[in-house]
């Protein structure tokens, strides 16, 4: 969930995550745990960054680059 709560926050407050913590995030999303994810869980971080977001689009940009969303949204 800890990287879905960084795109949310991402998109919410204008942040950048450092490029160390991106690769990890990513590598993360690549291993079959991210599939365990609570779908609730998942669902509640994309309400935030949808609904609360200035730019919601930065935090759908990683989402997309970390390879998350076809793990959650094929």
């Amino acid at each position: 969930v800890r990287a879905w709560r960084a795109i949310q926050l991402v998109g919410r407050f204008n942040l950048c995550i450092e490029q160390a913590t991106g690769t990890a995030f990513s590598a993360m999303a690549q291993s079959e745990e991210v599939r365990l994810l609570s779908g609730g869980r998942v669902r509640l971080e994309l309400d935030k960054l949808l609904g609360k977001s200035k730019k919601p689009s930065q935090g759908l940009i990683l989402a997309h680059r970390w390879r998350l969303l076809p793990q959650h949204l094929p």
